[in-house]
C-alpha cells in the first residue's frame, strides 16, 4: 500500500534507525499480506521494494550527490528511480541443485563450491558482524565476510571452520570470478547509471546512493 504518515514515523525513529531495523519496519507495516516475512525475503527482492515504495511515496526523482572520480566535483544529481532495471541472470546456465543452492567450479583452484543467495536476515548478520568489528576496532572484512556467508561447501565439504580458511587462502583470481558471477546469478535490482560530469565531461558508472535522504522528498 502507499505511505502514510505513520510509516514516516517509523523511518524517522531514533531507536530503530540506532538499531538497523527502521527499513524492515517501514516495509512491514506497508506489505498487506502479513504472513510475507521480510527476514525470509532475498537481499534482491526487499531492495525491489525499498525502491517500490520510495516510488509510490515521493515519486521517482531522486537527488543525492555524485562525486566525479576525474576532478572531484561532487553536484547534485536527479536519478529517476523509474529507470531502474532487474538482473534476473538469464543469460547464465546455472547449475542449479534441489535446495534453492547453485554450484560453480572456480578456475584456479578448481575446487566446486555450492552457493546460496543471500537472505534479508544473512544481510543483517553480516552488517552486525562488521559492526562488531568496527566498534572493537578490529580490521573490517566485509570481503572474506561476505563470501563465507555465501559459500555452503566446498567439494562437498561443509565444516565451516574449513570453509573460512579456504576464503581467507584464496586466490584472487577466484576470489573475483567467485563475486562477479555471483553478482550476475543473484537476481538484484540494478543500481547504476551513466553520469558525464557536468565539469570535466568525463564519463563513468555510478551507484545510485541510498542516503538517509533516500525517503524524504525536497521541498
Amino acid at each position: 500500500r502507499f505511505m502514510t504518515a505513520k510509516d514516516e514515523d517509523i523511518l524517522s525513529s531514533p531507536s530503530l534507525l540506532r538499531k538497523g531495523t527502521a527499513i524492515d519496519r517501514f516495509l512491514e507495516n506497508v506489505l498487506i499480506n502479513k504472513n510475507v516475512k521480510i527476514s525470509d525475503m532475498l537481499v534482491g527482492d526487499k531492495n525491489a521494494l525499498v525502491i517500490a515504495a520510495r516510488i509510490t511515496g515521493f515519486g521517482p526523482e531522486y537527488t543525492a550527490k555524485v562525486t566525479c572520480n576525474t576532478c572531484a566535483h561532487s553536484p547534485d544529481y536527479n536519478f529517476d528511480l523509474s529507470k531502474i532495471k532487474t538482473n534476473r541472470a538469464d543469460d547464465l546456465q546455472l547449475d542449479l541443485n534441489e535446495n534453492g543452492t547453485f554450484n560453480l567450479k572456480l578456475p584456479t583452484t578448481g575446487v566446486v563450491l555450492e552457493l546460496k543467495p543471500l537472505l534479508s536476515s544473512d544481510e543483517q548478520k553480516l552488517s552486525a558482524i562488521l559492526k562488531k568489528q568496527e566498534e572493537n576496532n578490529r580490521r573490517e572484512t566485509p570481503l572474506t565476510t561476505q563470501l563465507k556467508s555465501i559459500i555452503v561447501s566446498i567439494n562437498d565439504v561443509t565444516n565451516r571452520a574449513q570453509i573460512a580458511r579456504f576464503v581467507e587462502n584464496m586466490p584472487s583470481r577466484d576470489s573475483r570470478y567467485l563475486r562477479e558471477y555471483y553478482a550476475k546469478a543473484i537476481p538484484n535490482i540494478d543500481m547504476t547509471e551513466d553520469y558525464v560530469c557536468p565539469v570535466c565531461l568525463a564519463e563513468q558508472e555510478v551507484n545510485v546512493p541510498i542516503t538517509v535522504n533516500f525517503f524524504w522528498s525536497r521541498p
